[in-house]
């Protein structure tokens, strides 16, 4: 796709909004009552307007599969979608290795999300963490720490994965990754080359 033109969206039926009354501009009326009616309209207007972009917003949020409320991730989608080189690419020189499983989110959004919600840090919550079983087995607190930094510096590598994240964090102590699994999941696929294999972890929720 040319990097000058915009993926499709959805078609908007144009919306008539009355402007100034007629009302306004009677020159019967005392200055006091003009300035009255135009601010009346400026109200109406303004609201109107503000109603149609909502509805029109609401049109585009479920297009784009963004879940209801969460406009963060609406205008973060937008962008993505229709901003000519908002995106970040990755190329296709790096060295071929392992294929990686899109997991990094799940990872760093089950540490931080663990030691938000207890008030403690990462290094306690990934021992918390490693105490309990992920994706059916244990894993060290070594081997759980490793990944936990390893992931926050991939997704950080990247602008987009990075404001993701910072999403994500400024929502803290709510944890919205379920809300966010969507955009995590694309970018990890699509500027990490990550792929779905049928292994991927499963963290077990917070209690």
């Amino acid at each position: 796709m040319s990097k000058t033109k915009r993926p499709p969206a959805p078609k908007f039926e144009p919306v008539e909004i009355e402007g100034w009354s007629a009302a306004g501009r009677s020159l019967a009326l005392s200055d006091a009552e003009t300035a009255s009616i135009r601010s009346q309209d400026l109200t109406r207007i303004v609201a109107q307007q503000a109603t149609a972009g909502i509805e029109r917003l609401d049109v585009l949020r479920e297009y784009l599969g963004v879940p209801k409320g969460n406009f963060p991730a609406l205008a973060l989608a937008i962008a993505e979608r229709y901003v000519p080189g908002f995106s970040v690419n990755v190329g296709s020189g790096t060295k071929p290795g392992r294929r990686k499983k899109p997991e990094r989110f799940n990872i760093v959004t089950m540490i931080e999300g663990l030691a938000a919600a207890e008030q403690i840090n990462e290094a306690e919550a990934i021992r918390t963490a490693a105490s309990r079983k992920i994706g059916g087995r244990m894993l060290s607190p070594e081997s759980l720490s490793t990944k936990y930094y390893a992931a926050v510096a991939e997704i950080e590598a990247h602008p987009a994965g990075a404001a993701l994240l910072r999403l994500w964090r400024s929502n803290l102590p709510l944890d919205l990754s379920a809300e966010m699994a969507e955009l995590f999941l694309q970018f990890e696929t699509e500027t990490l080359g990550a792929v779905v294999p049928n292994n991927v972890h499963v963290f077990q929720p917070r209690k």
